[in-house]
């Protein structure tokens, strides 16, 4: 996923560009220019660290989960993860949410987090997913959905909890690109 957009944080926004490479539900690296500040964040194999220039760190413990949780929770994957064992499908009355009315669907990881889907009325594609992450509520947008390779993914997207948003618009998406062994260390 390769896209741009803007980062909003304490009433100041900056420019955001990312390219992010993922394994589905196992490993995930997101290369970010943030203001023309480069940082690299990755999670896998157990793991995870932030890398800003040549500064690594290994990030606790607890950080590291909530980026395992974020590859659960990836919206263009968490309906797939639904069918994992122990996890928990199911459908709910219809949410109307500013005048629109969406199917919903809730799940519930292994772990107990919950996490809610509103369905397009015309698409039922994932128009919006709302769960608690670092203890705040969130929110998540999607839309402008196309087609690569066969499956539907969200070009637009909008991550927004309290005062702090991210806003990216996708310029490229790639099923299955060729990856470097070691791109996840």
């Amino acid at each position: 996923l390769v896209g741009k957009g803007m980062m909003s944080m304490q009433g100041q926004s900056v420019p955001l560009g990312v390219d992010i490479k993922e394994i589905r539900g196992k490993a995930s690296r997101e290369d970010m220019d943030m203001g023309g500040m480069q940082v690299r964040m990755v999670v896998g194999n157990g793991k995870a660290y932030m890398q800003q220039g040549d500064k690594r760190q290994d990030l606790p413990p607890e950080m590291r989960s909530e980026l395992e949780k974020a590859l659960f929770r990836d919206p263009n994957f968490i309906v797939l993860h639904a069918l994992q064992p122990g996890v928990k499908l199911r459908g709910l009355k219809p949410t109307a949410i500013e005048g629109t009315s969406y199917d919903t669907l809730e799940i519930i990881s292994v772990e107990g987090d919950v996490y809610r889907l509103y369905l397009d009325p015309k698409s039922h594609q994932v128009a919006r997913m709302q769960y608690i992450e670092e203890g705040k509520q969130v929110t998540d947008e999607l839309g402008d959905y196309r087609i690569v390779e066969g499956v539907a993914f969200p070009f637009k997207y909008k991550h927004g909890s309290g005062a702090q948003s991210v806003d990216i618009q996708y310029d490229k998406i790639s099923v299955n690109p060729k990856l470097a062994p070691d791109l996840f260390q």
